[in-house]
């Protein structure tokens, strides 16, 4: 919610490239519009956007979620006291520490999320 009572947008970003790519996307998708009722729930693709774009993206949101990637470095274009859940691969690296100081530097609250195969 920003300054003026306003709720803000939960986006998810998710990648196309097929090594990194949320595939029950949709399905998550609507799970939260039908939670969030009344939110604008939408998924986005940063290799589509500019850096400004990505920025305006994360500046509106009040909640992110986002597969683990360097992308993720975009949290830092958050509000104080929004939220951003990283979603872990089954079988990758744990960055979590990294992440929790960038976010904690942003005042972000920030959180792990382990995907499991059928996710990914």
């Amino acid at each position: 919610m920003d300054k003026t009572g306003t709720m803000g947008d939960i986006v998810i970003v998710n990648r196309r490239d097929g090594k990194r790519e949320l595939r029950n996307a949709e399905a998550l998708l609507t799970g939260l519009a039908v939670s969030c009722a009344g939110r604008i729930v939408r998924e986005v693709f940063f290799d589509t956007l500019s850096l400004r774009d990505q920025a305006a993206t994360m500046q509106a949101a009040d909640v992110v979620l986002a597969i683990h990637s360097a992308g993720s470095i975009n949290l830092m274009f958050m509000r104080p006291g929004t939220t951003f859940i990283d979603l872990l691969p089954p079988r990758g690296t744990n960055y979590q520490p990294t992440m929790l100081a960038l976010a904690q530097r942003f005042q972000v609250r920030f959180f792990t999320m382990p995907l499991i195969e059928d996710d990914w």
